[in-house]
């Protein structure tokens, strides 16, 4: 979670780790079979509270073909509000969920509370 301060090293470090043999296997089945095709991994990392390293996030973009500076940073600002926005919903269904629960209770009544000391 974004709350630590190496969040975005770690979660880094975990889709390294996860995709690295994908990644390994594409590029090997590539050279075996003589084709050109060479597969890399660019990873864009956004913390849940909309986190992420801006330097790194943009320079990214700029590495997949996104030359111009204003595009790069509406994609930017725009991934922050969606991300943003996706966890306030998260939020609401599970704020919506536990009240339920408590709704859906059943109501505590005289005899079950004496049921609970024993006295029935």
């Amino acid at each position: 979670m974004d709350t630590n301060e190496d969040w975005a090293e770690r979660k880094e470090q975990e889709k390294n780790d996860r995709y690295g043999p994908l990644l390994g296997f594409v590029n090997h089945l590539s050279h075996r079979e003589k084709s050109c095709w060479k597969a890399s991994q660019t990873n864009f990392t956004t913390g849940v509270r909309g986190s992420l390293h801006t330097n790194q996030f943009l320079t990214r973009l700029e590495s997949l073909g996104v030359k111009n500076t204003n595009t790069r940073e509406a994609i930017r600002n725009r991934t922050v509000q969606k991300t943003l926005s996706m966890s306030d919903m998260i939020l609401k269904f599970l704020y919506c969920t536990k009240l339920q629960d408590r709704l859906d209770a059943p109501k505590p009544t005289h005899r079950n509370r004496q049921q609970e000391h024993g006295k029935i």
